[in-house]
């Protein structure tokens, strides 16, 4: 069996969660090539969103699916 690997014709590095839009990486990776955003400083990220009372709910319902509950709950009441 022969695999043939071609390299990315476009490669999108953003900047990072929180400044990227997720939206470009997407539009990228369904084009075939290679789109990301990086994961540097989630926490830090995730913490302030919470702090900030997680306008749109979207932190809390993360946590609602993360596997360990017992971690999501402490997070939501150090956070």
């Amino acid at each position: 069996m022969t695999v043939s690997l071609t390299h990315p014709t476009i490669i999108q590095g953003g900047m990072g969660v929180g400044v990227s839009n997720w939206v470009l990486a997407k539009a990228v990776s369904l084009r075939g090539q290679l789109g990301v955003v990086s994961g540097t400083a989630l926490d830090t990220l995730f913490v302030r969103r919470l702090q900030d009372g997680d306008v749109g709910g979207h932190v809390r319902r993360a946590l609602e699916h993360f596997p360990i509950p017992e971690v999501s709950a402490e997070i939501l009441t150090r956070y």
